[in-house]
Order: structure tokens, then C-alpha cells, then sequence
């Protein structure tokens, strides 16, 4: 009983600490001549606001649980200015960036409501969140057999699709853990629509188990 809720306490801490240093920074400057653009909204996906300069630089650093750096992505806000998308995952130096704005006052348009990303997030934290843990406490207190086997498979075997709403873009992970508490608060820019596979294929074989004895 006793390495069981060891094991349990061990997963979660893994699951919900990855605490990560990031610095970004770079310049907004105006598309048509080049000239810097003061004060400037920067929206990331870290879900940070910061803004530009009298010089147009601006600057982001980071630390904590849950930061995602990997996939950064901005939206750019000034008046007079067309609010403009920037996904900055493959940039190679995000220590120099530069957005350039061009003038206008078009409405910024989306791909997807903006409201669908925070249905999303809520359903993850305590819809899917609940079944992957009762799932996982069900395993380890049911007698399961294989159940180490299981619980990689809860934890490993899972895949997630990134939908951005702005653009539409599809991109997915494989292979990540299923829970999503910080990790869905830092895409604000995208939805996330979490496959468990591993989760899935433990009920299907309980059942099936069951319905042979």
C-alpha cells in the first residue's frame, strides 16, 4: 500500500513540475519603412503581455512550471497597425526577433472562435485530468494484473492534437503524459484535443477481461 501511494505521489510530482529558463526578445517595427513601433501589445503564448519600448525592443524572461518555449507564438496588438500572428517555433535565435506590423485597421480574423480554446482547457483540467487519474487509482488498488505495465501505458501512450484557431494549422505530440494543468494554460493560441490511447486500451481489456470470467 505504502509503494503504491509512493508511486502515485512520484508520478504526479513528475507530471506537474518541469520548471524551465526562457528569454526572448527582439523589436516591432512598421512593415513599410522600418521604423520602430512604441508600445506595441506582445500577447504570447505563455499567456505574458509585454510591450515594446520607445525603441520598439521589448523583452520577455521567463521561469517556472509548465513553460513551453518550445513552441512560442506571439500576437502583435497596436492601433493604426493590423494585429498580426507570428509563430516563432522555428525561429533558430529568438534572442533577436523582429515583427514587423503593417499599417491598417483591418478586424483581426480568426480561423476558430477564441471561446473554443478555453472550452477546451476547462474540459482537459477536469474532464479528462479525472479520468486518467481515477484510471490510474483504479490500476494500482483493483489488483490489476500488468498493472506496470498499464500505468506506462496511461502515462506514455497518449497523443494530442494541436488545432490553432487562428490560422487552422493541425500539429500533434505523441508519446506525452496525460495530464494537462499548466501545460494547457500557456497555448492560448491553440486547442488541444488530448487522445488516451493508453487510457482507452486499459478499459477495453478490463471489460473484455470481465465479460470472460
Amino acid at each position: 500500500m505504502k509503494t503504491n501511494i509512493f508511486l502515485l505521489s512520484f508520478l504526479l510530482v513528475l507530471v506537474t513540475s518541469c520548471d524551465r529558463v526562457f528569454h526572448m526578445a527582439g523589436k516591432v517595427v512598421d512593415a513599410t519603412n522600418g521604423l520602430p513601433i512604441t508600445n506595441a501589445e506582445i500577447i504570447t503564448s505563455e499567456k505574458r503581455t509585454i510591450y515594446s519600448d520607445s525603441l520598439g525592443n521589448f523583452d520577455l524572461n521567463l521561469f517556472g512550471p509548465g513553460s513551453n518555449s518550445d513552441n512560442l507564438e506571439v500576437l502583435v496588438h497596436k492601433d493604426g497597425y493590423q494585429s498580426t500572428y507570428f509563430d516563432l517555433s522555428q525561429e533558430e535565435d529568438i534572442m533577436d526577433i523582429t515583427l514587423e506590423l503593417k499599417p491598417g485597421n483591418l478586424p483581426f480574423q480568426t480561423k476558430y472562435s477564441s471561446s473554443l480554446v478555453e472550452i477546451c482547457y476547462k474540459i482537459n483540467l477536469y474532464v479528462v485530468n479525472l479520468i486518467v487519474l481515477l484510471t490510474i487509482l483504479f490500476v494500482l488498488y483493483k489488483k490489476v494484473s500488468f498493472y506496470r505495465f498499464w500505468i506506462a501505458a496511461i502515462l506514455f501512450v497518449n497523443m494530442t492534437l494541436r488545432i490553432n484557431y487562428i490560422n487552422g494549422n493541425l500539429s500533434s505530440d505523441y508519446f506525452n503524459l496525460p495530464f494537462y494543468l499548466k501545460g494547457f494554460v500557456f497555448y492560448p493560441f491553440t486547442i488541444k484535443i488530448p487522445l488516451l490511447f493508453g487510457t482507452f486500451a486499459f478499459w477495453a481489456y478490463y471489460f473484455i477481461q470481465n465479460r470472460k470470467k
